[in-house]
Protein backbone atom coordinates (compact mmCIF):
# COMPACT_ATOMS: atom_id res chain seq x y z
CA UNK A 1 0.00 0.00 0.00
CA UNK A 2 2.00 3.28 -1.22
CA UNK A 3 0.88 6.75 0.31
CA UNK A 4 -2.29 7.68 -0.93
CA UNK A 5 -3.28 11.79 -2.15
CA UNK A 6 -6.65 12.84 -2.02
CA UNK A 7 -7.83 13.83 -4.67
CA UNK A 8 -11.03 16.10 -5.31
CA UNK A 9 -12.63 15.71 -8.72
CA UNK A 10 -14.82 17.94 -10.69
CA UNK A 11 -17.12 16.38 -13.51
CA UNK A 12 -17.72 17.14 -16.98
CA UNK A 13 -20.71 17.92 -18.98
CA UNK A 14 -21.99 20.06 -21.91
CA UNK A 15 -21.74 23.31 -20.94
CA UNK A 16 -22.43 27.20 -22.03
CA UNK A 17 -21.16 30.37 -20.95
CA UNK A 18 -23.44 32.73 -19.03
CA UNK A 19 -25.97 34.40 -21.75
CA UNK A 20 -25.07 38.07 -22.26
CA UNK A 21 -28.47 39.28 -22.03
CA UNK A 22 -28.63 37.25 -18.50
CA UNK A 23 -27.89 40.02 -15.93
CA UNK A 24 -26.56 39.52 -12.39
CA UNK A 25 -29.59 40.63 -11.48
CA UNK A 26 -32.02 37.84 -12.72
CA UNK A 27 -28.99 35.53 -11.61
CA UNK A 28 -30.87 33.45 -8.22
CA UNK A 29 -28.15 31.14 -6.38
CA UNK A 30 -30.13 28.34 -4.46
CA UNK A 31 -28.41 26.17 -2.31
CA UNK A 32 -29.31 22.71 -2.33
CA UNK A 33 -31.46 21.04 0.39
CA UNK A 34 -31.06 19.56 3.84
CA UNK A 35 -30.26 16.23 2.14
CA UNK A 36 -28.11 16.92 0.41
CA UNK A 37 -26.08 19.83 2.41
CA UNK A 38 -25.44 19.20 6.22
CA UNK A 39 -24.74 21.40 9.15
CA UNK A 40 -21.85 19.68 10.48
CA UNK A 41 -20.37 18.45 7.03
CA UNK A 42 -18.54 19.51 4.06
CA UNK A 43 -20.20 18.67 0.69
CA UNK A 44 -18.07 18.61 -2.42
CA UNK A 45 -17.63 17.76 -5.67
CA UNK A 46 -21.52 17.83 -7.73
CA UNK A 47 -21.85 15.12 -10.73
CA UNK A 48 -24.90 15.26 -12.50
CA UNK A 49 -26.02 11.74 -14.53
CA UNK A 50 -25.72 12.61 -18.33
CA UNK A 51 -29.29 12.68 -18.13
CA UNK A 52 -29.24 15.16 -15.20
CA UNK A 53 -31.88 12.77 -13.42
CA UNK A 54 -29.38 11.88 -10.93
CA UNK A 55 -26.33 14.21 -8.44
CA UNK A 56 -23.55 12.25 -7.03
CA UNK A 57 -21.65 14.57 -4.35
CA UNK A 58 -19.18 13.46 -1.80
CA UNK A 59 -19.31 14.06 1.82
CA UNK A 60 -16.13 14.81 3.64
CA UNK A 61 -15.82 13.54 7.67
CA UNK A 62 -19.23 12.05 8.58
CA UNK A 63 -19.45 9.33 11.02
CA UNK A 64 -21.77 8.40 8.90
CA UNK A 65 -19.10 6.51 6.61
CA UNK A 66 -19.26 2.84 5.30
CA UNK A 67 -16.71 1.07 7.41
CA UNK A 68 -15.50 -2.20 5.19
CA UNK A 69 -11.78 -1.90 5.72
CA UNK A 70 -10.35 -4.83 3.92
CA UNK A 71 -6.68 -6.15 4.87
CA UNK A 72 -5.65 -9.79 3.09
CA UNK A 73 -9.35 -9.83 2.18
CA UNK A 74 -10.66 -9.50 5.42
CA UNK A 75 -13.00 -7.15 6.27
CA UNK A 76 -11.52 -5.40 9.47
CA UNK A 77 -15.49 -4.29 9.91
CA UNK A 78 -16.48 -7.66 10.75
CA UNK A 79 -13.85 -9.55 11.46
CA UNK A 80 -12.16 -8.08 14.52
CA UNK A 81 -14.62 -5.11 15.62
CA UNK A 82 -12.78 -4.63 18.46
CA UNK A 83 -9.50 -3.70 17.17
CA UNK A 84 -11.28 -1.94 13.90
CA UNK A 85 -10.61 1.50 15.49
CA UNK A 86 -6.97 0.70 15.68
CA UNK A 87 -6.28 -0.24 12.69
CA UNK A 88 -8.89 2.93 11.45
CA UNK A 89 -6.18 4.94 13.13
CA UNK A 90 -2.95 3.85 11.73
CA UNK A 91 -3.98 3.76 8.04
CA UNK A 92 -5.59 7.42 8.40
CA UNK A 93 -2.22 7.90 10.01
CA UNK A 94 -0.35 6.51 7.34
CA UNK A 95 -2.54 8.62 4.66
CA UNK A 96 -1.38 11.56 5.94
CA UNK A 97 1.89 11.19 7.05
CA UNK A 98 1.60 11.90 10.97
CA UNK A 99 -0.65 10.75 13.65
CA UNK A 100 -4.30 11.32 13.34
CA UNK A 101 -5.79 11.11 16.46
CA UNK A 102 -9.47 11.57 15.12
CA UNK A 103 -9.49 9.84 11.78
CA UNK A 104 -13.46 9.92 11.44
CA UNK A 105 -14.10 13.18 11.02
CA UNK A 106 -10.55 14.01 9.12
CA UNK A 107 -11.07 15.50 5.50
CA UNK A 108 -9.40 11.49 4.07
CA UNK A 109 -13.27 10.42 5.49
CA UNK A 110 -14.89 10.63 2.22
CA UNK A 111 -17.77 9.04 1.07
CA UNK A 112 -20.26 9.07 -2.40
CA UNK A 113 -24.10 9.82 -2.02
CA UNK A 114 -25.97 10.05 -4.77
CA UNK A 115 -29.95 11.83 -4.96
CA UNK A 116 -32.11 10.19 -7.57
CA UNK A 117 -34.26 13.42 -7.72
CA UNK A 118 -32.75 16.80 -7.52
CA UNK A 119 -35.66 18.94 -6.75
CA UNK A 120 -35.15 21.12 -3.70
CA UNK A 121 -38.64 19.72 -2.31
CA UNK A 122 -37.90 16.08 -3.46
CA UNK A 123 -35.28 14.37 -2.63
CA UNK A 124 -34.15 10.67 -2.43
CA UNK A 125 -30.86 10.49 -0.61
CA UNK A 126 -28.94 7.10 -1.39
CA UNK A 127 -25.54 6.24 0.25
CA UNK A 128 -23.80 2.92 -2.10
CA UNK A 129 -22.04 -0.03 -0.06
CA UNK A 130 -18.94 -1.32 -0.93
CA UNK A 131 -17.01 -1.82 -3.75
CA UNK A 132 -17.45 2.28 -4.19
CA UNK A 133 -17.38 3.22 -0.68
CA UNK A 134 -15.25 2.03 1.82
CA UNK A 135 -13.51 3.39 4.48
CA UNK A 136 -11.04 4.62 2.66
CA UNK A 137 -11.35 8.29 0.86
CA UNK A 138 -14.01 7.47 -1.94
CA UNK A 139 -14.93 10.29 -3.98
CA UNK A 140 -16.63 10.40 -7.69
CA UNK A 141 -15.46 12.74 -10.07
CA UNK A 142 -16.50 12.66 -13.57
CA UNK A 143 -18.85 11.02 -16.02
CA UNK A 144 -17.94 8.89 -19.26
CA UNK A 145 -19.40 8.29 -22.08
CA UNK A 146 -21.73 5.93 -20.60
CA UNK A 147 -24.23 6.77 -18.68
CA UNK A 148 -23.73 4.10 -16.05
CA UNK A 149 -19.77 4.82 -15.92
CA UNK A 150 -17.73 7.00 -13.98
CA UNK A 151 -14.10 7.89 -12.65
CA UNK A 152 -13.34 7.94 -8.90
CA UNK A 153 -10.55 8.99 -7.00
CA UNK A 154 -7.52 6.58 -6.40
CA UNK A 155 -7.29 2.81 -7.31
CA UNK A 156 -8.28 0.17 -5.13
CA UNK A 157 -6.81 -3.65 -4.79
CA UNK A 158 -9.74 -6.71 -4.29
CA UNK A 159 -8.07 -7.78 -1.17
CA UNK A 160 -7.20 -3.94 0.14
CA UNK A 161 -5.43 -1.38 0.38
CA UNK A 162 -5.49 1.11 -2.79
CA UNK A 163 -2.81 3.55 -4.62
CA UNK A 164 -2.98 7.33 -6.12
CA UNK A 165 -4.50 7.46 -8.82
CA UNK A 166 -8.07 7.29 -11.02
CA UNK A 167 -10.55 4.33 -11.84
CA UNK A 168 -13.43 4.04 -13.60
CA UNK A 169 -16.76 2.07 -11.77
CA UNK A 170 -19.82 1.08 -13.25
CA UNK A 171 -23.47 1.63 -11.57
CA UNK A 172 -25.34 -1.72 -11.86
CA UNK A 173 -28.32 -0.43 -9.63
CA UNK A 174 -28.70 2.37 -6.79
CA UNK A 175 -26.35 0.12 -4.93
CA UNK A 176 -24.72 -2.54 -7.05
CA UNK A 177 -21.23 -1.08 -8.15
CA UNK A 178 -18.65 -2.78 -10.23
CA UNK A 179 -15.36 -2.98 -8.58
CA UNK A 180 -13.26 0.25 -9.97
CA UNK A 181 -10.68 -0.49 -12.98
CA UNK A 182 -7.68 1.66 -13.08
CA UNK A 183 -7.12 4.56 -15.37
CA UNK A 184 -3.52 4.54 -16.84
CA UNK A 185 -1.56 8.17 -17.32
CA UNK A 186 1.56 7.82 -19.18
CA UNK A 187 4.20 10.11 -16.68
CA UNK A 188 1.75 11.05 -14.36
CA UNK A 189 3.68 10.69 -10.83
CA UNK A 190 2.74 13.29 -8.31
CA UNK A 191 4.28 13.72 -5.04
CA UNK A 192 1.28 17.02 -3.78
CA UNK A 193 -2.25 16.57 -2.91
CA UNK A 194 -5.16 18.27 -4.06
CA UNK A 195 -5.14 17.17 -7.36
CA UNK A 196 -8.54 17.63 -9.51
CA UNK A 197 -9.81 15.64 -12.95
CA UNK A 198 -12.15 15.96 -15.42
CA UNK A 199 -13.27 13.59 -18.54
CA UNK A 200 -14.56 15.01 -21.98
CA UNK A 201 -17.75 14.08 -23.03
CA UNK A 202 -16.27 11.93 -25.63
CA UNK A 203 -13.66 10.21 -23.44
CA UNK A 204 -10.85 11.21 -25.23
CA UNK A 205 -9.20 14.02 -23.36
CA UNK A 206 -8.92 14.42 -19.66
CA UNK A 207 -8.04 17.77 -18.21
CA UNK A 208 -5.96 17.86 -14.97
CA UNK A 209 -4.97 20.00 -12.00
CA UNK A 210 -1.75 19.43 -10.17
CA UNK A 211 1.42 21.23 -8.89
CA UNK A 212 4.82 20.52 -10.35
CA UNK A 213 8.38 21.68 -10.69
CA UNK A 214 7.42 22.93 -14.57
CA UNK A 215 4.03 24.98 -13.56
CA UNK A 216 3.78 28.36 -13.66
CA UNK A 217 1.87 28.43 -10.44
CA UNK A 218 1.57 25.95 -7.49
CA UNK A 219 -1.19 23.89 -9.51
CA UNK A 220 -1.91 24.14 -13.21
CA UNK A 221 -3.83 22.53 -15.77
CA UNK A 222 -2.68 19.95 -17.98
CA UNK A 223 -4.45 17.84 -21.11
CA UNK A 224 -3.75 14.04 -21.37
CA UNK A 225 -5.50 12.35 -24.69
CA UNK A 226 -7.06 9.13 -24.78
CA UNK A 227 -4.29 6.23 -26.37
CA UNK A 228 -7.02 3.87 -25.78
CA UNK A 229 -9.12 1.65 -23.82
CA UNK A 230 -8.00 3.34 -20.04
CA UNK A 231 -4.98 5.14 -21.24
CA UNK A 232 -4.25 8.18 -21.42
CA UNK A 233 -1.07 10.29 -22.85
CA UNK A 234 1.58 12.28 -20.83
CA UNK A 235 0.00 15.54 -19.63
CA UNK A 236 0.79 18.29 -21.46
CA UNK A 237 0.48 21.93 -19.77
CA UNK A 238 -2.00 24.38 -21.33
CA UNK A 239 -0.06 26.92 -21.21
CA UNK A 240 0.19 31.02 -19.70
CA UNK A 241 -3.08 31.61 -21.18
CA UNK A 242 -5.01 29.55 -18.71
CA UNK A 243 -2.36 28.89 -16.02
CA UNK A 244 -1.22 31.99 -13.45
CA UNK A 245 1.24 32.04 -10.75
CA UNK A 246 -1.47 31.25 -8.66
CA UNK A 247 -3.52 27.87 -7.82
CA UNK A 248 -5.76 26.62 -10.87
CA UNK A 249 -7.74 24.22 -10.07
CA UNK A 250 -10.87 21.59 -10.09
CA UNK A 251 -11.67 21.90 -13.92
CA UNK A 252 -14.17 20.76 -15.98
CA UNK A 253 -14.77 21.31 -19.95
CA UNK A 254 -17.41 21.93 -22.23
CA UNK A 255 -19.70 19.00 -24.02
CA UNK A 256 -17.77 20.32 -27.30
CA UNK A 257 -13.95 20.79 -25.76
CA UNK A 258 -13.89 24.15 -26.61
CA UNK A 259 -14.71 26.10 -23.63
CA UNK A 260 -12.87 25.22 -19.89
CA UNK A 261 -13.89 25.92 -16.71
CA UNK A 262 -11.75 26.05 -13.38
CA UNK A 263 -11.58 27.82 -9.70
CA UNK A 264 -8.21 30.45 -9.24
CA UNK A 265 -7.49 32.10 -6.61
CA UNK A 266 -5.39 34.49 -8.88
CA UNK A 267 -7.50 37.55 -6.85
CA UNK A 268 -7.56 36.29 -3.79
CA UNK A 269 -9.89 33.67 -2.13
CA UNK A 270 -11.02 30.62 -5.20
CA UNK A 271 -12.86 32.24 -8.12
CA UNK A 272 -15.01 31.13 -10.95
CA UNK A 273 -13.58 31.33 -14.23
CA UNK A 274 -13.90 30.38 -17.93
CA UNK A 275 -11.43 30.25 -21.12
CA UNK A 276 -12.30 29.20 -24.83
CA UNK A 277 -9.81 27.68 -26.43
CA UNK A 278 -8.90 29.29 -30.05
CA UNK A 279 -7.66 25.88 -32.04
CA UNK A 280 -6.56 22.57 -31.99
CA UNK A 281 -3.11 22.98 -30.12
CA UNK A 282 -4.66 23.04 -26.84
CA UNK A 283 -2.08 25.71 -26.21
CA UNK A 284 -3.96 29.13 -27.42
CA UNK A 285 -6.68 30.44 -25.14
CA UNK A 286 -8.52 33.33 -24.90
CA UNK A 287 -7.94 35.67 -21.73
CA UNK A 288 -9.71 33.97 -18.41
CA UNK A 289 -13.46 35.41 -17.33
CA UNK A 290 -14.28 35.33 -13.71
CA UNK A 291 -18.24 34.90 -13.18
CA UNK A 292 -20.10 37.64 -11.88
CA UNK A 293 -21.75 37.45 -8.45
CA UNK A 294 -24.09 36.34 -6.66
CA UNK A 295 -22.34 32.96 -8.41
CA UNK A 296 -18.60 34.21 -7.23
CA UNK A 297 -18.69 35.22 -3.71
CA UNK A 298 -16.91 36.73 -1.12
CA UNK A 299 -15.93 33.20 -0.17
CA UNK A 300 -14.20 30.61 -1.73
CA UNK A 301 -16.11 29.26 -4.94
CA UNK A 302 -15.15 26.24 -6.41
CA UNK A 303 -16.23 23.10 -8.91
CA UNK A 304 -18.25 24.57 -11.67
CA UNK A 305 -20.62 22.60 -13.55
CA UNK A 306 -23.14 22.97 -16.34
CA UNK A 307 -25.93 20.71 -17.01
CA UNK A 308 -27.64 21.78 -20.22
CA UNK A 309 -30.82 19.20 -19.42
CA UNK A 310 -31.81 21.39 -16.71
CA UNK A 311 -29.91 24.63 -17.26
CA UNK A 312 -28.57 24.70 -14.04
CA UNK A 313 -24.87 25.61 -13.10
CA UNK A 314 -24.02 23.95 -9.93
CA UNK A 315 -20.55 24.57 -7.94
CA UNK A 316 -19.58 24.39 -3.80
CA UNK A 317 -18.91 27.40 -2.08
CA UNK A 318 -17.79 28.31 1.45
CA UNK A 319 -20.17 31.31 1.56
CA UNK A 320 -22.67 29.88 4.60
CA UNK A 321 -19.57 28.86 6.26
CA UNK A 322 -18.86 25.10 5.52
CA UNK A 323 -18.52 23.59 2.04
CA UNK A 324 -21.92 23.21 0.35
CA UNK A 325 -23.56 22.55 -3.21
CA UNK A 326 -25.38 25.35 -5.00
CA UNK A 327 -27.36 25.71 -7.98
CA UNK A 328 -28.29 28.65 -10.37
CA UNK A 329 -30.28 29.29 -13.45
CA UNK A 330 -28.24 30.62 -16.66
CA UNK A 331 -30.10 28.70 -19.73
CA UNK A 332 -33.31 27.68 -20.62
CA UNK A 333 -33.26 23.73 -20.15
CA UNK A 334 -32.31 22.34 -23.53
CA UNK A 335 -32.43 18.24 -24.31
CA UNK A 336 -29.40 18.21 -26.08
CA UNK A 337 -28.43 14.64 -26.92
CA UNK A 338 -30.31 11.64 -27.27
CA UNK A 339 -29.99 8.43 -24.73
CA UNK A 340 -28.93 5.01 -26.74
CA UNK A 341 -29.77 1.99 -24.85
CA UNK A 342 -30.18 -1.89 -25.19
CA UNK A 343 -28.86 -5.09 -24.58
CA UNK A 344 -26.63 -7.37 -26.04
CA UNK A 345 -27.65 -10.88 -27.20
CA UNK A 346 -26.57 -14.23 -28.45
CA UNK A 347 -27.89 -14.36 -31.55
CA UNK A 348 -28.55 -18.28 -30.99
CA UNK A 349 -29.69 -18.38 -27.42
CA UNK A 350 -31.05 -15.26 -26.95
CA UNK A 351 -29.67 -14.90 -23.38
CA UNK A 352 -27.96 -11.76 -21.98
CA UNK A 353 -24.10 -11.54 -22.80
CA UNK A 354 -21.71 -9.70 -20.87
CA UNK A 355 -19.56 -7.66 -23.41
CA UNK A 356 -17.81 -4.35 -24.37
CA UNK A 357 -19.47 -1.63 -26.42
CA UNK A 358 -17.66 -0.02 -29.17
CA UNK A 359 -18.78 2.89 -30.86
CA UNK A 360 -18.06 3.88 -34.65
CA UNK A 361 -18.17 7.09 -36.96
CA UNK A 362 -20.03 5.71 -39.97
CA UNK A 363 -17.41 4.54 -42.21
CA UNK A 364 -14.62 4.61 -39.83
CA UNK A 365 -12.61 1.94 -37.83
CA UNK A 366 -11.40 4.14 -35.07
CA UNK A 367 -13.82 3.87 -31.78
CA UNK A 368 -15.26 7.15 -30.66
CA UNK A 369 -15.08 5.82 -27.46
CA UNK A 370 -15.84 1.89 -25.38
CA UNK A 371 -17.39 0.83 -22.76
CA UNK A 372 -18.34 -1.98 -20.71
CA UNK A 373 -21.43 -3.54 -20.32
CA UNK A 374 -20.60 -6.17 -17.42
CA UNK A 375 -24.49 -7.54 -17.16
CA UNK A 376 -25.52 -7.36 -20.90
CA UNK A 377 -27.51 -3.94 -20.78
CA UNK A 378 -25.70 -0.93 -21.87
CA UNK A 379 -27.18 3.14 -22.04
CA UNK A 380 -25.19 6.18 -23.33
CA UNK A 381 -25.59 9.60 -24.89
CA UNK A 382 -24.63 11.39 -28.44
CA UNK A 383 -25.26 14.47 -29.80
CA UNK A 384 -28.78 14.37 -32.61
CA UNK A 385 -26.63 14.79 -36.02
CA UNK A 386 -24.45 12.06 -34.89
CA UNK A 387 -24.38 9.25 -37.46
CA UNK A 388 -22.73 6.10 -35.97
CA UNK A 389 -21.68 2.21 -35.77
CA UNK A 390 -22.23 0.42 -32.37
CA UNK A 391 -20.72 -2.93 -31.99
CA UNK A 392 -20.45 -5.44 -29.19
CA UNK A 393 -16.97 -7.17 -28.26
CA UNK A 394 -16.57 -10.54 -26.54
CA UNK A 395 -13.79 -13.20 -26.62
CA UNK A 396 -15.31 -16.10 -28.69
CA UNK A 397 -18.23 -14.20 -30.08
CA UNK A 398 -18.76 -12.10 -33.47
CA UNK A 399 -20.57 -8.89 -32.97
CA UNK A 400 -23.17 -7.55 -35.69
CA UNK A 401 -23.23 -3.93 -35.97
CA UNK A 402 -25.58 -1.92 -35.19
CA UNK A 403 -25.99 1.64 -37.76
CA UNK A 404 -27.82 4.41 -36.36
CA UNK A 405 -28.69 7.48 -37.66
CA UNK A 406 -29.43 10.63 -36.07
CA UNK A 407 -30.67 14.13 -37.79
CA UNK A 408 -30.13 17.12 -36.35
CA UNK A 409 -34.12 17.37 -36.41
CA UNK A 410 -34.02 14.23 -34.51
CA UNK A 411 -36.77 14.26 -31.64
CA UNK A 412 -36.20 11.67 -29.67
CA UNK A 413 -35.08 11.34 -26.15
CA UNK A 414 -34.66 7.93 -26.27
CA UNK A 415 -33.81 5.23 -28.84
CA UNK A 416 -33.47 1.28 -28.10
CA UNK A 417 -31.78 -1.33 -29.79
CA UNK A 418 -30.64 -4.61 -29.56
CA UNK A 419 -26.59 -5.90 -30.42
CA UNK A 420 -26.44 -9.46 -31.42
CA UNK A 421 -23.45 -11.77 -31.19
CA UNK A 422 -22.49 -14.54 -33.13
CA UNK A 423 -20.89 -17.62 -30.92
CA UNK A 424 -17.23 -18.33 -33.14
CA UNK A 425 -17.77 -21.76 -32.84
CA UNK A 426 -17.12 -24.27 -36.39
CA UNK A 427 -19.85 -23.66 -38.98
CA UNK A 428 -21.37 -20.73 -37.54
CA UNK A 429 -21.67 -17.55 -39.85
CA UNK A 430 -19.82 -14.17 -39.05
CA UNK A 431 -22.64 -11.16 -39.88
CA UNK A 432 -21.25 -8.41 -41.59
CA UNK A 433 -23.28 -5.23 -43.51
CA UNK A 434 -23.70 -6.12 -46.96
CA UNK A 435 -20.25 -6.43 -48.97
CA UNK A 436 -21.30 -3.87 -52.60
CA UNK A 437 -19.40 -5.10 -56.07
CA UNK A 438 -19.06 -3.26 -59.08
CA UNK A 439 -22.18 -4.15 -61.03
CA UNK A 440 -21.60 -7.40 -62.62
CA UNK A 441 -17.81 -7.35 -60.96
CA UNK A 442 -15.83 -8.82 -58.59
CA UNK A 443 -14.42 -5.03 -57.79
CA UNK A 444 -15.24 -4.62 -54.23
CA UNK A 445 -17.02 -0.97 -53.87
CA UNK A 446 -15.13 1.53 -51.85
CA UNK A 447 -17.68 1.85 -49.47
CA UNK A 448 -17.41 -1.53 -48.37
CA UNK A 449 -13.88 -1.14 -46.69
CA UNK A 450 -15.14 -0.12 -43.37
CA UNK A 451 -17.06 -2.94 -43.20
CA UNK A 452 -14.37 -5.32 -44.28
CA UNK A 453 -11.55 -3.55 -41.84
CA UNK A 454 -13.52 -4.81 -39.17
CA UNK A 455 -13.52 -8.62 -39.99
CA UNK A 456 -9.87 -7.81 -40.39
CA UNK A 457 -10.38 -6.46 -36.94
CA UNK A 458 -12.30 -9.46 -35.40
CA UNK A 459 -9.37 -11.97 -37.24
CA UNK A 460 -6.63 -10.04 -35.47
CA UNK A 461 -8.67 -10.20 -31.87
CA UNK A 462 -8.78 -14.26 -32.79
CA UNK A 463 -5.76 -15.68 -34.32
CA UNK A 464 -6.66 -19.14 -33.52
CA UNK A 465 -10.47 -19.08 -35.92
CA UNK A 466 -9.75 -19.66 -39.36
CA UNK A 467 -12.64 -18.65 -42.26
CA UNK A 468 -14.43 -19.41 -45.30
CA UNK A 469 -15.68 -16.84 -47.99
CA UNK A 470 -18.54 -17.91 -49.71
CA UNK A 471 -19.94 -15.98 -52.43
CA UNK A 472 -23.89 -16.93 -53.88
CA UNK A 473 -25.75 -15.12 -56.61
CA UNK A 474 -28.95 -15.05 -58.31
CA UNK A 475 -30.35 -17.43 -60.77
CA UNK A 476 -30.00 -14.87 -63.54
CA UNK A 477 -27.78 -15.72 -66.39
CA UNK A 478 -25.60 -19.04 -67.54
CA UNK A 479 -24.79 -21.54 -64.58
CA UNK A 480 -21.07 -21.40 -65.04
CA UNK A 481 -20.64 -17.82 -65.55
CA UNK A 482 -22.76 -16.80 -62.08
CA UNK A 483 -20.47 -19.28 -60.24
CA UNK A 484 -17.06 -17.98 -61.31
CA UNK A 485 -18.58 -14.48 -60.44
CA UNK A 486 -19.40 -15.70 -57.23
CA UNK A 487 -15.95 -17.32 -56.45
CA UNK A 488 -14.30 -14.22 -57.95
CA UNK A 489 -15.89 -12.01 -55.75
CA UNK A 490 -14.81 -14.43 -52.95
CA UNK A 491 -11.33 -14.45 -54.04
CA UNK A 492 -11.33 -10.43 -53.97
CA UNK A 493 -12.62 -10.78 -50.42
CA UNK A 494 -9.82 -12.84 -49.60
CA UNK A 495 -7.20 -10.72 -51.35
CA UNK A 496 -8.51 -7.88 -49.57
CA UNK A 497 -7.74 -9.51 -46.15
CA UNK A 498 -4.54 -10.89 -47.25
CA UNK A 499 -3.33 -7.04 -48.20
CA UNK A 500 -4.50 -6.25 -44.20
CA UNK A 501 -2.00 -8.62 -43.00
CA UNK A 502 -4.19 -11.39 -42.32
CA UNK A 503 -2.40 -15.04 -43.44
CA UNK A 504 -3.94 -16.83 -46.33
CA UNK A 505 -3.58 -19.94 -44.43
CA UNK A 506 -6.45 -18.68 -42.61
CA UNK A 507 -8.60 -17.87 -45.29
CA UNK A 508 -10.43 -19.78 -48.27
CA UNK A 509 -12.80 -18.87 -50.77
CA UNK A 510 -15.83 -20.71 -52.61
CA UNK A 511 -18.30 -19.53 -55.30
CA UNK A 512 -21.66 -21.36 -55.16
CA UNK A 513 -22.99 -19.38 -57.85
CA UNK A 514 -27.00 -20.15 -57.35
CA UNK A 515 -26.58 -23.29 -56.21
CA UNK A 516 -27.64 -22.76 -52.39
CA UNK A 517 -30.63 -19.58 -53.31
CA UNK A 518 -32.95 -18.76 -50.17
CA UNK A 519 -35.83 -18.64 -51.99
CA UNK A 520 -36.79 -19.47 -55.33
CA UNK A 521 -35.55 -16.11 -57.10
CA UNK A 522 -39.13 -15.49 -58.16
CA UNK A 523 -38.96 -11.54 -57.84
CA UNK A 524 -36.33 -8.78 -57.71
CA UNK A 525 -36.70 -8.70 -53.80
CA UNK A 526 -36.18 -12.47 -53.32
CA UNK A 527 -33.21 -12.04 -56.01
CA UNK A 528 -31.56 -9.28 -54.15
CA UNK A 529 -30.99 -11.59 -51.07
CA UNK A 530 -29.90 -14.39 -53.51
CA UNK A 531 -26.78 -11.81 -54.32
CA UNK A 532 -25.04 -12.42 -50.98
CA UNK A 533 -21.51 -13.16 -49.07
CA UNK A 534 -21.69 -15.37 -46.29
CA UNK A 535 -18.35 -15.63 -43.87
CA UNK A 536 -18.23 -18.50 -41.99
CA UNK A 537 -16.05 -19.72 -39.10
CA UNK A 538 -14.33 -23.22 -39.94
CA UNK A 539 -12.37 -25.97 -37.74
CA UNK A 540 -8.84 -25.92 -37.90
CA UNK A 541 -6.57 -24.34 -40.42
CA UNK A 542 -7.84 -23.30 -43.23
CA UNK A 543 -6.11 -24.33 -46.69
CA UNK A 544 -4.14 -21.49 -48.86
CA UNK A 545 -6.52 -20.39 -52.33
CA UNK A 546 -5.54 -18.77 -55.30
Amino acid sequence: MSRLFVFLLIFLLPAVIQNATLSAQKLVVEKLGSAINSDDYDEISPVLSGDGKTLFFTRVGSPDFKKNLLLNGQDLAYSIPEKYDFYLNQVYSWIVGKKIENPEKSPFNQDIWMVKSIDLEEQNLIHPGPPVNNALPNSLCSTTPSLHEYVVINQFFPDGGMDAGFSVVRKLDDTMWTFPEPIFIEGFDVSGSSVSLTMSADGEVLIMAFGGNEGYGSHDLYASFKIDFNHFSKPVNLGSDVNSPFRETTPTLSSDKKVLYFSSNRNGNSDLYFVRRLDDTWQKWSSARKFVAPINSPSDDSQPHFNTATGYLYFTSKRDGSSDIFRVKISEPKAQNVTIKGRILNSNTKELLPASIHVYDVGQTENLYAFASPNGYFSFQVAPGQDMKILADKNGFSGVPELVFLSEEYYREELEIILLMDPLSPGAQITLNPVYFERSKPEIKEESFAELNNLVNLLNRHPDISISIEGHTDNVGPQELLKKLSEDRAQAIRQFLIKKGISGHRVIARGFGAERSLNENLTEEERAKNRRVEIRVIAGQAVEGK
